[in-house]
């Protein structure tokens, strides 16, 4: 292959001049020729250095990679152009079609005429269509530019005629329809009648004249749909317009995957301690079959729910594969779920406890918060919340699910604790055991029966009682106190001789929270157990429960102290000055003696003859002005 001067350069990327000169250097063999009045000369491309044989082959290499994306952009505009004129094509009127088709003949005839004659040519033949079609050859050129290169297919899209007769579009000003996008586009919705009137209100002069209410309208219907449905509604309705997520449960065996979530009822119920509230339960559901597995009550959602209801599922039907969770506070604690790489909350540190769920292997997925339909026990709770709630049992105790909801005897009694959990057990079970269930796999079946049936097919992991007792222990990273050598936890203090070694450092105390005197089992951040440690200092709270209580009792005491506070200086800020009564102004005083003020030094007399004909005397600081009377001479 022959190369010139010129494509060397290229490839070297330096001037022509340099590339004579190394070739004249190094004595590259060549051959001379005429070249525009001159002398080029001719390299073979074998004979010159590897260097440049390199930058050739690399230089051909870009220009066949620039040829081919050039090629695919042309190819991919060529594609949207079919795309776009096969859609228009394909909403045209039958009018337009046939107009495009006729077109679609006369240039296929001019190709038949061309193939039956080989002598004669294109200009000939459009001669001949023109003549027999009665349009001109220069509009057959004109179709023919059209469909050059494209597929006798797209043709009659590509030679679709105009629309005729369409309605002149009415021009509105770019910053009167921004104005009123801005007034109709918001989450309070107003109807398009009133913004377009005080867009006619406070339009200035270049605005106008602005087009009527009908045409406003038809550009209100031309915005996106989803787009109205965002800013005017939210994002909330947007996403109900998106494609569903449709999940099978076919392929799901029992206890393959579970979920949990908690649900306030909305009764008023009476707690062991005398407190009055709404009670919360935590509840784990099996996705396969839709049971309701394990549960647990208590007087808002913490993570001691969510651990002991996760020990009672797996006490008795075993430990799930997969659970889809929220990162509530709860779920998200560091004793259920430490240990994880991600709980989307708290800060994950590499010293953290495991959690129950992570020492019992179980792959914990996050699902999003706020959405109901990515956890199938929501299904359940809304059932509970009817079932339930509204037993009559609980006649009077009912509170309604909103303000705008309560009923007529709201808060007229209080269910007492014992009472609730019967008739929860009693409505659980029925939940559970009615039949006609469609959903799932059930087939008809209750959930009870379903669950029997998978469950008997399916491989189930169960936990050994040591494995359960570490499960029900609650798992906490606290440090050794360095010189003592002892561990505190609730106000309580914790020592033995295994803890003497490891002062200053993390260890993992794990401790029955409904027994913090009995001691605690501690182990190192490798699971290495050190061995139980005795409560040598009972200071402090003997259950975990009731030391929330006390730092809870303590937040509250302080909040309403600050709220006290406030609402005596906003009250002292608020209240006006008491009115002062106004001061009289001072009499003033008459002198029963007046004195005359008389001059220190004495002014001369003096007369001066003004041109009106009177006389002016000035007799000390007084001036005054007498008539001159004339003298008769």
């Amino acid at each position: 292959m022959t190369v010139v001067v010129k494509e060397i350069a290229n490839a070297l990327e330096i001037g022509a001049r340099r590339v004579q000169q190394r070739a004249a250097l190094e004595a590259w063999p060549f051959t001379a020729m005429k070249w525009r009045g001159g002398e080029a000369h001719i390299y073979n491309e074998a004979t010159l250095p590897g260097d440049v044989q390199c930058a050739l082959a690399a230089l051909r290499e870009r220009r066949e990679t620039q040829r081919c994306i050039a090629q695919n952009t042309a190819n991919a505009k060529r594609t949207e152009k079919v795309r776009a004129a096969q859609a228009q094509f394909d909403n045209a009127k039958g009018a337009r079609k046939e107009t495009a088709e006729r077109r679609v003949a006369a240039l296929l005839r001019v190709d038949e005429l061309r193939e039956k004659d080989v002598t004669l040519n294109l200009e000939t033949a459009r001669a001949q269509v023109a003549a027999e079609t009665g349009c001109s050859v220069s509009v057959l050129q004109r179709w023919g530019r059209k469909v050059r290169g494209f597929a006798k297919p797209h043709w009659p899209a590509l030679l679709l005629p105009e629309e005729r007769g369409k309605p002149m579009r009415v021009e509105i000003h770019p910053d009167a329809w921004a104005e009123f996008k801005r007034d109709y586009l918001r989450l309070e919705k107003p109807n398009v009648e009133s913004c377009y009137r005080r867009l006619r209100r406070s339009a200035p002069n270049e605005w106008r004249p602005l087009p009527s209410l009908r045409t406003v309208k038809r550009r209100v219907n031309e915005l996106s749909a989803t787009t109205r449905t965002l800013l005017r509604e939210g994002e909330e309705a947007m996403m109900r317009m998106g494609p569903k997520i449709e999940r099978s449960r076919a392929e799901l065996a029992a206890m393959e995957r579970v979920n949990a979530d908690g649900h306030t009822f909305d009764v008023a119920v009476k707690f062991p301690d005398g407190s009055i509230g709404r009670p919360v339960l935590v509840g784990w559901q099996d996705i396969a079959s839709g049971k309701l597995l394990a549960y647990r009550v208590g007087k808002s959602e913490t993570a001691e729910l969510v651990r002991l209801s996760f020990c009672d599922m797996v006490k008795a039907y075993g430990i799930p594969q997969h659970a889809y969770l929220d990162n509530g506070r709860a779920f998200a604690s560091k004793q259920n779920t430490g240990g994880m790489a991600t709980r989307y909350r708290f800060k994950v540190r590499a010293e953290d406890p495991e959690g129950a769920l992570t020492r019992a292997g179980v792959n914990v997925h996050w699902v999003t918060p706020y959405n109901g339909k990515a956890k199938p026990i929501e299904r359940a709770w809304r059932d509970l919340a009817d079932d339930v709630a509204k037993r009559p049992e609980f006649a009077g105790a009912y509170l309604g699910n909103s303000p705008d909801n309560k009923p007529e005897n709201y808060g007229s009694r209080a269910v007492d604790y014992a009472e609730f959990i019967r008739v929860l057990d009693d409505g659980v079970r029925e939940h559970n055991a009615r039949d006609g269930r469609r959903g799932g796999v059930c087939a008809g079946r209750s959930f009870d029966a379903t669950f029997v049936a998978l469950y008997a097919e399916s491989t189930v992991t169960k936990a050994t009682k040591t494995q359960l007792a570490t499960m029900l222990l609650a798992t906490e990273a606290v440090t050794v106190r360095k010189g003592t050598g002892a561990i505190h936890l609730a106000d309580n203090v914790y020592w033995s001789e295994s803890l003497a070694e490891h002062q200053g450092k993390k260890v993992h105390a794990h401790f029955d929270p409904k027994s913090l005197h009995t001691g605690v089992h501690v182990f190192l951040p490798d699971r290495t157990y050190l061995g139980f440690v005795p409560c040598t200092y009972k200071t402090g709270f003997d259950t975990k429960e009731k030391a929330s209580e006390a730092i809870k009792a303590k937040n509250r005491f302080r909040k309403a102290v600050k709220a006290k506070a406030a609402a005596e200086l906003a009250w002292r800020t608020a209240a006006q000055p008491h009115a002062m009564p106004a001061i009289p102004e001072p009499v003033m005083p008459e002198a029963k003696v007046i004195k005359l003020h008389r001059p220190k030094r004495k002014m001369a007399s003096s007369t001066t003859a003004l041109p009106s004909g009177e006389v002016s005397f000035t007799v000390g600081l007084f001036t005054s002005m007498v008539p001159l009377k004339r003298s008769r001479l």
